[in-house]
């Protein structure tokens, strides 16, 4: 446990394992409380949990050793995370299941595995690698980079931004501000209730569907 009087970010780096975040309204404590795992006691003997503070920053890290194993990770930590609910979120995760929910501003490279976002105040940036991404309840712009995976996106105040999205369905609903997706290889794309306008620039195979626009819709013509 850390004092967070003061803090103005917390950085969050992790390995193996699950990862649950969670924003509490007028909390001055940062806590964290884990699980560990591992095949051996040597190797669990050598994961850690470092939380430190440098100025204004908080930074959390874990280290977990991994084994390449015909059974797979050989060892991990599943973490629980208390953090003031409007502090800025700088996290990046290794692989396991991510919950975060009402959190501040809030930017989060993924690795592998689900991640499931509700509740942010501010804009929110993923980079995700592969697994299923739900997104809900965020009051501010989506920006999102994906490599694979099905998207659900619901109830942004803002605008969303999908760059690049390898494979998987995006379904995007309830969004204030405009939809945009740059490039989208494969796997359908639904939206509805889109404030703003809903532009689609390239797209691979799928259909793309879309109700209650209330802006502009531009799709790639067929064939392209």
């Amino acid at each position: 446990m850390v004092s967070a009087e003061g803090v103005t970010n917390i950085r969050i780096a992790t390995g193996a394992g699950w990862l649950r975040i969670e924003g509490r309204p007028g909390s001055t404590q940062i806590r964290a409380t884990g699980t560990a795992h591992a095949s051996s006691e040597e190797l669990l003997n050598r994961i850690r949990l470092s939380i430190t503070r440098s100025g204004n920053d908080v930074v959390i890290t874990t280290d977990v050793p991994e084994y390449a194993q015909p059974i797979g990770q050989a060892a991990a930590l599943d973490l629980t995370l208390e953090v003031p609910m409007g502090v800025p979120l700088h996290v990046t995760d290794a692989s396991g299941e991510t919950i975060i929910r009402n959190v501040g501003p809030l930017t989060i490279a993924d690795n592998t595995g689900g991640l499931d976002i509700e509740g942010v105040m501010g804009d929110l940036n993923v980079r995700d690698g592969s697994g299923e991404l739900q997104v809900s309840a965020v009051h501010g712009d989506v920006h999102i980079a994906d490599g694979s995976g099905s998207i659900f996106i619901s109830h942004i105040t803002g605008s969303v931004t999908i760059p690049t999205d390898g494979s998987g369905e995006i379904q995007v609903a309830d969004v204030s501000g405009d939809l945009t997706i740059d490039s989208k290889a494969s796997g359908e794309v639904a939206a509805r209730d889109v404030g703003g306008n809903f532009v689609v620039d390239a797209k691979g195979n799928g259909s793309i569907e879309y109700h209650g626009i209330r802006g502009r819709v531009s799709l790639p013509s067929r064939g392209k």
